[in-house]
């Protein structure tokens, strides 16, 4: 074998480790800018009117919040807030991205909060609630328009299980910033609870949730390992035990996972039934 093939056998690799290197990296981006919860696409909703990102560099903790850009306009204590939560390996842009339209037409604010804080780790709901009532307060101050009382916190996925703990916060501390919870496609295991809803199963006070009003939503084509409707409806079966309502529990037989903001009409028989209380 003669050194010239050797060397042009060499060229060749490299060039075809060039163009391997440049379609792969092509590849790449594009299935992230395709993903659902990619950053480089849920990142454009920063530039959005009234959106913004905020940052707590003490906790980590982040928001997304979107202020309506006409609230200077509105009288005290009057425009509402919907606290969103997502699901697992979620984003809090994906969320704002989700519900932006909604609350520019209906004139609500948004805080989507970042519980997922890197390397599998989830904020405990204590201090979710927590940084929730921290940021709503902080914004409060700001913008004296926004609302104290019965404002609505939807959950998403994992982010739905945290939602019996964020009425019983809510109603234990007697804070009362919510009066309607969102459980969007996830509940907790029917036989197997987690450890934070302790303090809900050992009760006997039969008004733990007494002025706190659930939505569920739930699609029978869900893409989860257990369909959570199942688990749901035990849920709600706990919750209504302890003195909570379900003004609403929806289902979809064609429904899937993210089935809900894929129907326009549920979405907004949700928020009729929150805006109007």
């Amino acid at each position: 074998m003669s050194f010239q093939w050797i060397n042009r056998l060499s060229k060749s690799r490299t060039i075809f480790a060039v163009i391997s290197s440049i379609m792969l990296a092509h590849s790449t981006l594009a299935q992230t800018e395709l993903r659902p919860h990619g950053l480089p696409d849920n990142s454009r909703c920063l530039k959005w009117p009234g959106v913004s990102l905020y940052q707590d560099q003490s906790s980590q903790v982040k928001f997304v919040d979107y202020i309506p850009t006409n609230i200077n306009q509105g009288k005290v204590n009057s425009v509402p807030i919907f606290v969103t939560l997502h699901g697992s390996h979620g984003l809090a842009e994906a969320e704002m991205k989700d519900w932006y339209q909604y609350a520019e037409k209906r004139g609500f604010a948004i805080f989507s909060i970042q519980w997922l804080l890197g390397n599998e780790y989830y904020m405990p709901p204590n201090m979710v609630y927590k940084a929730v009532v921290s940021r709503i307060e902080q914004l409060r101050k700001v913008y004296p328009a926004l609302r104290r009382n019965s404002n609505m916190i939807h959950g998403f996925s994992r982010g739905a299980t945290y939602m019996p703990a964020m009425a019983l916060y809510d109603a234990k501390v007697g804070n009362n910033y919510f009066s309607m919870f969102l459980i969007n496609a996830g509940a907790w295991p029917k036989n197997n609870p987690p450890r934070y809803m302790q303090p809900l199963f050992n009760s006997n006070d039969r008004n733990l949730y007494a002025g706190k009003h659930f939505c569920a939503y739930y699609g029978d084509r869900d893409e989860s390992a257990n369909l959570p409707k199942n688990d749901g409806l035990e849920m709600k079966r706990v919750i209504e035990q302890h003195g909570g309502t379900y003004d609403l529990f929806l289902t979809e037989s064609l429904g899937t996972h993210r089935g809900l903001l894929k129907n326009p009409d549920l979405v907004d028989q949700v928020l009729n039934t929150w805006l109007k209380r």
